[in-house]
């Protein structure tokens, strides 16, 4: 079983991730910020972080690069509902796979899933 990690203030994102993905084959955890996903990336206990563009006032690059050095290697996918190429273009050049306009369309999202392991 794979385990995604939602990082979002609000719930709506990991409830409609969770209603997109199959459940027998993947786990989606929600954390509302990085301090309290950091113990499950040090670990390696996630396969995959989902990181809400809108989750602080910060911009999204400075959490990637944090999520980064805590887990190299680690796929990022950045849901966005205003996209803004400032941080897009960084964001790429981080090593993030995917930014996703919200709401996130299911079969895409699940397509994206299926190819990093294949």
């Amino acid at each position: 079983m794979r385990t995604l990690l939602v990082l979002a203030k609000q719930p709506e994102l990991a409830a409609a991730l969770g209603a997109i993905v199959d459940p027998e084959r993947y786990r989606v955890v929600p954390r509302e910020d990085l301090v309290e996903a950091e113990p499950l990336l040090r670990q390696g206990l996630i396969d995959v972080l989902v990181l809400d563009a809108e989750l602080t006032s910060i911009q999204p690059i400075r959490i990637v690069e944090q999520v980064l050095r805590l887990a190299p290697g680690c796929p990022v996918f950045i849901c966005a509902g205003a996209r803004q190429w400032e941080w897009e273009e960084e964001a790429y050049l981080l090593g993030v796979k995917q930014i996703l306009a919200k709401p996130v369309r299911p079969r895409l999202f699940a397509t994206l899933l299926e190819r990093l392991w294949t």
